[in-house]
């Protein structure tokens, strides 16, 4: 597993990489709506978008209460 920086040093778009057991995700960009959908799903002030995203699939796949239209609907950003 790797990550390579692109040759540009600035972007507008910030880049998170996060990896939680055994699931991984590369998040480009950010959630306007981040502090409510970390309360909504009982995650800590210090979660960024990645986990956020991670934790939202496990949601999907584990426990399925929210439709996955509803996770996406949800997203702002």
């Amino acid at each position: 597993l790797a990550y390579v920086r692109p040759s540009a040093s600035f972007s507008i778009h910030q880049r998170l990489f996060c990896g939680i057991d055994d699931i991984y995700c590369l998040f480009l960009g950010s959630l306007n709506n981040l502090c409510q959908l970390n309360k909504q799903y009982g995650l800590t002030k210090t979660a960024n978008e990645a986990m956020f995203v991670i934790e939202a699939y496990r949601t999907l796949r584990d426990r399925g209460p929210y439709p996955a239209d509803q996770v996406v609907k949800d997203l702002d950003g």
